[in-house]
């Protein structure tokens, strides 16, 4: 059997609304957190994937300087473009491929970083392209 004092206290209780937003806002903000923070590292991955790209395609202009250039010398070029960004595991490749009497450097580039969201399982994020840089004939 419940006291009448206890009964009051009850029924004054269930009416009473004061708080009913901090739970709510306790309730909603780790998942509202987690969206934003997911989106923002999705953004940012992204973001870098960009940067690699147009690093490797700034970077290999170098070929039509210098037909004659090496893979180290792309490499180089391409850590030069990339100095404010943490950026140091694109992968890149290199071949002379001929097109009629004409040839190209074929350039293929890889990167991939490791998206880390609160509350889900970290996953890859890779990039990768080419690009084909005419050469010029002697």
């Amino acid at each position: 059997m419940i006291r009448p004092r206890h009964r009051r206290l009850a029924r004054r209780l269930a009416v009473d609304r004061a708080g009913t937003t901090a739970v709510e806002l306790a309730l909603i903000f780790p998942v509202l957190a987690t969206c934003i923070f997911g989106i923002w590292t999705l953004g940012w991955g992204l973001y870098l994937g960009g940067e690699a790209r147009h690093a490797v395609e700034l970077g290999s202009r170098v070929y039509i300087a210098n037909p004659g250039a090496t893979l180290s010398d792309l490499q180089t070029a391409i850590s030069a473009h990339l100095d404010d960004f943490p950026l140091n595991s694109i992968t890149v490749s290199s071949s002379v491929q001929a097109v009629g009497a004409a040839s190209t450097q074929h350039i293929v580039w890889s990167y991939q970083t490791t998206a880390s969201i609160p509350f889900v399982p970290s996953f890859p994020m890779a990039f990768g392209g080419a690009v084909d840089v005419p050469l010029a004939t002697p």
